[in-house]
């Protein structure tokens, strides 16, 4: 920009002068030369205007080449580390087997506990029942139907899928009937 510019002033001294140096006594001399003097001054700077750029570009260059083999070490390493990795062999640790003469731990359910459980269990029978009108009540453990279904294979169906639930101790269909039955 700086050197563009100092180009750009020289040059229009050149032309103001070369108007002003014409004259018709024919001594051009000291004209041309205060000309090649301007003229040896503007390569200069073009010269190292051209050295600069050229730093800032081998720079640049340099900086990128780093870049690159930073990545590329990096890549190495996760290669590396993804062998080790694969060449150890897989540690299976095995389940702790479950003592049968400990005690049984006993779950106590929160209210809201109950209720996002109670609406699995209305999911589970709403999935199972075809449709079918289908009530609950669910206490300590224990589930207990009530309502109409159309065949005794969406009766075991709905009951098998109740007794499948975890946390569900016991089912009680005694008043879960099916149709025309």
């Amino acid at each position: 920009m700086r050197t563009h510019w100092l180009r750009s002033i020289l040059l229009g001294l050149i032309v103001a002068l070369g108007g002003a140096c014409t004259s018709d006594s024919g001594d051009k001399k000291p004209d041309n030369e205060f000309l090649k003097s301007l003229d040896q001054d503007a390569e200069k700077l073009a010269a190292e205007a051209r050295r600069k750029r050229a730093a800032a570009e081998a720079e640049q260059e340099r900086r990128e080449r780093l870049r690159q083999e930073q990545l590329a070490e990096q890549r190495e390493a996760v290669a590396e580390a993804y062998q080790r990795r694969l060449a150890q062999p897989e540690q299976v640790t095995p389940r702790p087997q479950k003592d049968e003469s400990a005690p049984e731990v006993e779950y106590v359910m929160s209210d809201e506990d109950q209720k996002m459980f109670k609406r699995i269990l209305l999911g589970k029978i709403q999935q199972a029942s075809d449709g079918a009108s289908i009530s609950m009540s669910f206490d300590e453990g224990v589930v207990t139907l009530f309502g109409e279904v159309k065949s005794r294979e969406i009766r075991r169906q709905v009951i098998a899928d109740l007794k499948s639930t975890p946390g569900v101790v016991k089912v009680n269909a005694d008043q879960l009937v099916v149709k025309g039955q």
